[in-house]
């Protein structure tokens, strides 16, 4: 298991996903599209937040790019877990938000970070209705568990 460096405690499911998979994946997007010819993520690692010009162009490619790999996460249920995917969306504003804070209409980071966060959560159709579909599953299943555990008091009072 991977461990932070810090009194090696193991890194959670979301950190190794995003550091292992998103990370790159858009890093060598943005280096591929706007980078050097030379630059890839293995040799230049996150610099491209602070080295690639601020656009507006490329801060919405960020943002589609960001909902897309979400919705192509799978349908396995560690990626469509609650917990989860809030936890993703928060590392991957804050991931994106050292870039998008250059836009004007931030006045810090934790201002872009927030607004990616509304729009990678609060305002994501996908996530909201995967939300609500969940939560209607949770709730038939409550009640059937409730409407079984009814008729067992029932039959045992027979």
């Amino acid at each position: 298991m991977a461990t932070n460096n810090k009194n090696n405690i193991p890194k959670s499911a979301v950190q190794v996903y995003f550091g292992d998979v998103y990370v790159p994946e858009v890093s060598n997007m943005i280096y591929q599209k706007y980078g050097p010819s030379y630059s890839t993520f293995e040799n230049l690692r996150n610099r491209w937040r602070a080295e690639i010009r601020y656009s507006l162009q490329i801060e919405d490619e960020l943002i589609l790019h960001a909902k897309t790999f979400i919705r192509t996460m799978g349908d396995d249920s560690r990626y469509t877990h609650p917990q989860f995917l809030e936890a993703f969306v928060i590392r991957v504003a804050d991931y994106l938000s050292a870039y998008i804070m250059r836009n004007p209409a931030y006045v810090t980071r934790k201002e872009a970070k927030m607004a990616l966060k509304s729009q990678l959560w609060d305002n994501f159709f996908y996530i909201q209705n995967m939300l609500a579909a969940q939560a209607r599953k949770r709730l038939a299943r409550a009640s059937r568990n409730a409407a079984y555990m009814a008729a067992l008091q029932r039959s045992k009072q027979k």
